[in-house]
């Protein structure tokens, strides 16, 4: 009976664990975190794309994120994109 509770039960905690985690990796500290950039998506050539997937993302310095779009042609999408994220 227990372990009939616990399978049933495992897949709903496992998903709540995961959005916390997730939530918790957007939240605004006083360093820099690439992790915010994660949602934002950006029309690239007209389909909609992660930004990882047009742009290398670092951090040079604790309170600097750094974005280099692989394409000269994604940058205005990228800064509207984030712009209008949040």
């Amino acid at each position: 009976m227990i372990d009939g509770i616990i399978k049933e039960v495992k897949p709903k905690m496992q998903t709540a664990i995961s959005k916390l985690q997730n939530d918790l990796s957007r939240i605004r500290t006083g360093r820099a975190n690439p992790g915010i950039l994660d949602g934002i998506m950006v029309l690239y050539y007209g389909t909609s794309t992660a930004i990882r997937e047009v742009a290398s993302i670092s951090v040079p310095e604790s309170n600097q994120i750094l974005v280099k779009p692989w394409d000269r042609g994604a940058i205005n999408p990228i800064e509207t994109a984030i712009r209008n994220s949040d």
